[in-house]
């Protein structure tokens, strides 16, 4: 027999120490820098492009202005609470200082406001109609047919739909030529039609100033509201009196 010879075994090494992982506190420090990054690059973006302009600052620089609406703002206007029925009281103000006109109505964070309006137009007796002019939104049922199909020739304006306080035309239909649509012979001769007919003529545009759309409008125009959403480059050509030259009034409202 062999005799088989024992060596003892190596010594085993003692287990590492525990160590908490504090994950709570990682990802709360995460969540903070992150935020942080975040903050951080809207400011630095709007260094870039341009800080909104406040009312005050606007009034500053020579601007007209209305005051303010909520985003919810009711549309009938025995509903509006007092602060927004003084702003819509200015902005009929400021557009019976002429005795009709076609009014652009542009901003993209705008709520319509304009039932409450055309109610205070319709007690001086003034006649109003809406255009709804956004060809980029999803268009209901009931909003056809509208612009669209009159300014393509397939609809008379027999579609106007009566409100009490104002005729309105929606948008028709979703189309990705808006912009040619609005540059069109047709939709100018429509404009001259409804206005040999009413006394204000709102066009109404979820676009931001510097849109080809609301430029459109704006050149078609004797006055404007624009809601106050935009840095200083993109409203400088609507401050004072530049615009007066081009016989275009405008004010501005915070939404």
């Amino acid at each position: 027999l062999y005799q088989v010879e024992s060596r003892p075994l190596d010594k085993a090494k003692p287990p590492l120490s525990f160590v908490k992982p504090l994950l709570l506190v990682k990802s709360t420090l995460a969540f903070i820098i992150g935020s942080l990054a975040c903050a951080l690059g809207a400011i630095l973006q709007a260094f870039i492009r341009g800080f909104p302009l406040s009312l005050a600052t606007l009034r500053e620089l020579g601007a007209h202005t209305s005051g303010a609406l909520s985003r919810n703002s009711p549309l009938h206007l025995d509903s509006v609470e007092d602060t927004e029925r003084e702003t819509l009281r200015k902005l009929t103000a400021f557009l019976l200082e002429a005795e009709k006109g076609v009014v652009a109505v542009i901003g993209e964070k705008q709520t319509f406001f304009l039932p409450a309006l055309t109610s205070l137009l319709q007690r001086h007796q003034q006649k109003s109609c809406v255009i709804d002019c956004n060809f980029g939104k999803i268009i209901m049922m009931e909003e056809k047919p509208g612009l669209y199909q009159l300014l393509k020739g397939t609809s008379t304006l027999d579609i106007l739909q009566i409100h009490p306080s104002y005729s309105f035309i929606p948008a028709g239909a979703s189309s990705s030529e808006g912009v040619e649509l609005l540059q069109s012979t047709a939709f100018k001769k429509l404009i001259e039609e409804i206005s040999s007919k009413y006394d204000f003529t709102f066009l109404v545009s979820r676009t931001s100033i510097d849109a080809l759309e609301s430029k459109s409008l704006l050149d078609k125009c004797t006055h404007a509201i624009l809601v106050a959403e935009v840095p200083l480059d993109s409203v400088k050509d609507y401050l004072g009196s530049s615009r007066q030259k081009e016989k275009i009034r405008v004010t501005f409202i915070q939404i």
